[in-house]
């Protein structure tokens, strides 16, 4: 397929782009569910903002050896933003990695805005869901034919609060 170590020069210009950094969706943990583009952006990454002990360590070590890993568990979506926007705009290729997707459950939009305002642009690479990963290990369809028209992903309201006067079975049933 392509060496886990190695960064071809064709593979690190698809990524460089001034002051730029990559919203990088990097799955339910596995190094093997990664995208290919998740993995060449890691091998390629110059600087890769992660989530600390959330991020399998065996993803981390798809890096090139000089590439700076910065854990931003515990650091505010708006301060990690300020880094991560430091590093792109000194010209290093800039990977932010998130569980999952990028798109779902996490701080990517409000961080995206704060890069953008400062005069940084992003991409998303998306990554598999691990509602995805969790149907596929369990061989069940998320939407049989017949009977599921759609599903609802919806996380624990203890950081992100239900609607007053909703509950999960409200939001689950429309």
């Amino acid at each position: 397929f392509f060496d886990n170590r190695s960064c071809m020069s064709e593979q690190r210009s698809q990524f460089l782009t001034a002051a730029h950094v990559w919203f990088t969706g990097i799955g339910p943990g596995s190094p093997d569910l990664l995208t290919v583009k998740a993995h060449r952006l890691i091998s390629c990454a110059d600087v890769i903002f992660h989530e600390g002990e959330q991020v399998n360590k065996e993803i981390l070590v798809l890096r090139k050896d000089n590439a700076l890993l910065v854990n931003c568990e515990d650091i505010a979506p708006h301060e990690n933003a300020l880094h991560c926007g430091s590093f792109a705009q000194g010209g290093k290729l800039v990977a932010r990695l998130f569980t999952g997707d990028p798109c779902v459950f996490s701080p990517a939009l409000e961080e995206m805005d704060v890069l953008q305002t400062n005069g940084t642009s992003c991409a998303i690479i998306p990554g598999i869901s691990a509602a995805f990963w969790a149907a596929a290990l369990a061989q069940k369809s998320l939407t049989p034919k017949h009977t599921h028209q759609a599903f609802t992903i919806m996380r624990v309201p203890i950081t992100t609060p239900l609607p007053q006067g909703q509950s999960i079975k409200d939001v689950c049933l429309t």
